[in-house]
């Protein structure tokens, strides 16, 4: 391996100079857009059916998968419902 210190090879320079600022950029540049969205009702009811999905989603892993049982049948369609909704809120954002 070489001896040569990652910062200066050309591919540290490479990552320190150009990969980082860009990835510092773009994340500045998602806050900005979040911040600027937050009060947007349709973006506000998107974030309340991913949490929805979540939860669905969750509730799904902590099932105990059984064919054909109440508790599986259950935790499949709260699946479902959540998708369908977050569909329906996607839609309507854009």
């Amino acid at each position: 391996m070489s001896e040569t210190p990652f910062f200066m090879t050309r591919m540290g320079r490479t990552y320190y100079e150009h990969s980082v600022p860009a990835l510092v950029a773009a994340v500045e540049k998602l806050a900005e857009s979040v911040a600027a969205t937050k009060s947007d009702p349709a973006v506000q009811e998107l974030a309340a059916r991913a949490r929805d999905l979540c939860d669905a989603a969750e509730t799904l892993l902590d099932t105990e998968i059984v064919p054909g049982s109440q508790a599986t049948s259950e935790a499949f369609d709260g699946l479902r419902a959540g998708m369908l909704a977050m569909r329906r809120s996607l839609t309507r954002v854009g």
